[in-house]
């Protein structure tokens, strides 16, 4: 596993980037869900737009069809608050992080629990799912990126003091060879899996 770390200064265009007129979308907020008793802190649609999660600060997952605005199901099962959701692009798994220190594998069809990932010694961050779904990669305040078998449950890879301070955010490629990540040092590095 090797890792690349772009600066501010790699990453500046050697030319001024034309930016194309900003055109109004000519809408407004459609509607507003309701239902967390608690601060909403991660959100992720199906690739399809017929589902939607959401994780809040009261512990739960709510499943909803963004369409109508309609709450399908709650999810839950985490001991603290949810702060991190990917869904898989088939949109069968829902993977959610907590402050709670696990990683919980749902059904997005039924709201059935899977697997519980555990591992990280802080709050999850950040979650994220390779394009097969059978990827999942974490990013945890404890300042590791652990990289997982969503179908064995097995640890792969845990990529420690990667950064001079905490990972921010985690993407793993289409391929799944490459992930992606971005920090509070003001760093993206990017991994060869």
């Amino acid at each position: 596993m090797s890792v690349s770390q772009l600066t501010n200064q790699e990453l500046q265009p050697s030319q001024p980037i034309k930016q194309p007129p900003v055109q109004p979308l000519g809408s407004s907020v459609v509607r507003s869900l309701i239902a967390h008793s608690g601060t909403v802190w991660a959100i992720a649609i199906s690739p399809l737009g017929d589902a939607l999660a959401s994780g809040s600060f009261d512990k739960t997952i709510k499943i909803w069809n963004p369409k109508p605005g309609q709450l399908l199901r709650t999810l839950s099962g985490h001991s603290d608050a949810v702060r991190a959701i990917a869904i898989s692009r088939d949109g069968s798994l829902l993977a959610s992080g907590s402050s709670d220190t696990t990683i919980k594998i749902w059904n997005l069809q039924t709201g059935q629990l899977l697997r519980t990932l555990s591992g990280h010694r802080g709050a999850i961050w950040s979650v994220s799912i390779s394009l097969d779904g059978q990827t999942l990669v974490s990013r945890a305040y404890d300042g590791d990126i652990k990289i997982w078998n969503i179908q064995t449950r097995e640890l792969l890879h845990t990529l420690s003091e990667n950064h001079s301070e905490a990972v921010r955010s985690i993407a793993i490629s289409s391929d799944g060879q490459t992930l992606v990540s971005g920090s509070w040092d003001k760093t993206v590095k990017v991994w060869d899996l």
